[in-house]
């Protein structure tokens, strides 16, 4: 199976290769809302002009081979600061 790979620069940033790209008609401004699957799995979730169902996301990123995703809550999609997207390390 073929996969897209793309490196993290030093500033964070991360480029996403062209065929996904239009793929998933993602143009500048599109808004990506990046979902933790697991401690190192992500699934991306592209904003459509119109609000579109997270539902019909989750339901597709739940049937992929990969670990079974479970769910205590509804998912929480508000944007958030910079400062909540650092992890907090214990140094215990």
């Amino acid at each position: 199976m073929y996969m897209n790979a793309s490196r993290i620069d030093s500033k964070g940033r991360v480029s996403i290769p062209k065929e996904v790209r239009e793929r998933l008609r993602i143009t500048q401004g599109t808004l990506l809302r990046w979902i933790p699957l697991s401690e190192r799995m992500i699934g991306l979730a592209v904003e459509a002009e119109e609000k579109s169902d997270h539902q019909d996301i989750l339901a597709f990123l739940e049937n992929l081979g990969a670990n079974k995703i479970e769910r205590f809550e509804e998912p929480d999609y508000r944007p958030i600061s910079k400062s909540e997207l650092w992890l907090k390390v214990s140094t215990e």
